[in-house]
């Protein structure tokens, strides 16, 4: 694990686009390794811990790379499907269910939902990109739930204002 975290920093601080590098990260990101139970176990964060931190190696590289070099998008469009449905668990189910377990703090939980809102932001600013997501089912209506949710909590419960 402690080398996956270390690479996830690197791909960030390189030079070099690396790209190379990121199937080490899809290897994570497996849609297969999501669990499906609503009963999480402890085993679960053995799944969980290295998808954040493949999620989080991805972003790294995009914001270093994708961005400001223009690298090639052909390896992350191609993966975009796993990554959604890893970042859609993330955002919708994980935060609930992982809560009950002990072996996940309020800082995953946290880590997660940042992540996963800052990937998206990342690989939504290329153009080649940005029509992939958007046109990914669930995307938006998910967004939109989580904008309204923050209002919401910015708003108070009565619509009045916070200071």
């Amino acid at each position: 694990m402690e080398d996956l975290k270390r690479l996830a920093r690197f791909v960030g601080t390189s030079s070099e686009s690396r790209i190379e590098l990121l199937p080490i990260f899809y290897v994570h990101l497996d849609a297969k390794k999501i669990p499906y139970s609503s009963s999480p176990t402890s085993n679960t964060i053995r799944t969980l811990e290295p998808a954040l931190t493949s999620l989080q190696g991805v972003s790294s590289w995009a914001q270093a790379h994708l961005l400001k070099e223009k690298a090639p998008i052909a390896e992350v469009e191609s993966s975009w499907p796993a990554m959604w449905k890893w970042i859609s668990f993330f955002l919708s189910r994980c935060i609930k269910e992982i809560s009950k377990l002990a072996d996940f703090s309020t800082n995953f939980m946290r880590n997660s939902y940042v992540t996963c809102i800052q990937l998206l932001d990342i690989l939504a600013n290329d153009e080649g990109l940005r029509l992939t997501i958007a046109t990914t089912s669930g995307v938006i209506s998910m967004l939109a739930k989580l904008w309204m949710l923050e209002a919401k909590i910015r708003m108070g419960s009565l619509g009045t204002s916070r200071p």
